[in-house]
Order: structure tokens, then C-alpha cells, then sequence
């Protein structure tokens, strides 16, 4: 069909009922769902992802999106520590270590900074500690999940900043331009960019789209 990606696992936790995507969880249980995300990356993936009938599996949503308070999307999340890594990230270490080549990030809030310009999350706990060394992409309409003062081009810097590699739903006029000024005006370097980009060619390569 020509379809390369897909959006999924879910791997989120879920403990609450009022949540909307209840639904697409697998439960409640850090060990079941952990056991769920790696066997359905497995099988979205196989061996070799450009294969004929495999794709790209995308983990999602980075991290603890089902832990919101009051069940609510866009919500802040309150969690130790402890509850966070023994609970709520089992599930993406898990298809982490069984090969997923995407994550998406998260709406929510942790420690009441947004997941998407959480550089402690993205870098710090999915790249050094996890290992993941694949492409992260924002969820859609991201801006909105983390711009509440801020225009639509700083909410994009701040993405790139925390560890993105693609930004979801672009609004091209008012978002590239505000990252290439942020190199001109050495707040991002080149280096950052070039990361991302080597990412998404090596990505591209791996799926059988680039020869």
C-alpha cells in the first residue's frame, strides 16, 4: 500500500478510566504492557523494516501520557521519581530494546516542564539511559501542547532544542525560519541539526526508501 510508518504502539499506562484513550492502552500492569509494546514492535517490524509486508513502528507517547490528572489530554502529570521509572517508562524501554526506530513525544507535562521541550526527558532518560538512537517526532499540533506565551517559531526552537528531530504538522512560514535564525544567532548549532537530519536519512535508508 506504501505505507512506511505507522503511529503505533501505544504503549501508554493507563490507571485511569476518564481518559479518553483508555481504549488503545493494553493496561494497567507495567509488565503486561511492557510484554504488549515489544511483541507488537516486533511484529510491525520483523527483521528488516523495508521488507515487503513490515513497516516502521512508532513508539508513542513519551512519557507517562496516561498518567494526566483527572483523565484529561494536555494535562500536567504529578509523579516521583520512582512511580515515573518503575511504572510508567517499563513500557517504552521495553520497545526501545526491541528495535523501535521512531518515538513520538507526549502532551503532558512532567515535572511541569512540556515533554516536547523536556531535554532532560528526551536526552537525558531516551537517549543516554534507554539508548534509543533512533528518530523522535513530535505528536500533532504540538505547539499548542507547549506555547501558552510564546509564538509558534519559539515553540519550535525549543522542540529542536530538546532533542527533536521532526516536527509534526509544520506551519513552514512561521517555524523554519525561526530555527534557522536560532543557528544564525547561535542558540542551536549546526551540529543539532545535522544530528536530526543524519537521523531521518539513516532512517530513510534502513526502510528501503533511499537506495
Amino acid at each position: 500500500s506504501g505505507i512506511h510508518l505507522t503511529f503505533a504502539p501505544m504503549t501508554d499506562l493507563v490507571r485511569d478510566p476518564r481518559w479518553g484513550r483508555v481504549m488503545e492502552s493494553t493496561g494497567e500492569d507495567p509488565w503486561l504492557n511492557a510484554r504488549m509494546a515489544e511483541s507488537m514492535v516486533r511484529g510491525f517490524q520483523g527483521d528488516n523494516i523495508a521488507q515487503k509486508g513490515k513497516m516502521a513502528s512508532c513508539i508513542k507517547h513519551f512519557a507517562a501520557y496516561g498518567a494526566v490528572q483527572a483523565g484529561r489530554d494536555y494535562n500536567v502529570t504529578e509523579l516521583s521519581e520512582h512511580t515515573l521509572f518503575e511504572d510508567y517508562l517499563v513500557s517504552y524501554r521495553a520497545a526501545v530494546k526491541a528495535g523501535a526506530s521512531m518515538v513520538m513525544t507526549a502532551f503532558n507535562t512532567i515535572d511541569r516542564k512540556p515533554c516536547t521541550t523536556n531535554r532532560r526527558l528526551l536526552r537525558d532518560i531516551l537517549r543516554e539511559d534507554m539508548g534509543f538512537d533512533g528518530v523522535i517526532v513530535t505528536d500533532d499540533l504540538y505547539m499548542d501542547a507547549i506555547r501558552t506565551t510564546m509564538e509558534i517559531g519559539e515553540a519550535a526552537v525549543r522542540a529542536v532544542e530538546a532533542g527533536n528531530d521532526l516536527l509534526c504538522v509544520t506551519e513552514f512560514e512561521q517555524q523554519v525560519p525561526a530555527v534557522i535564525d536560532a543557528v544564525h544567532a547561535g542558540r542551536l548549532t549546526e551540529e543539532r541539526i545535522e544530528q536530526s537530519v543524519m537521523r531521518i536519512l539513516l532512517w530513510k535508508i534502513d526502510l528501503g526508501l533511499i537506495q
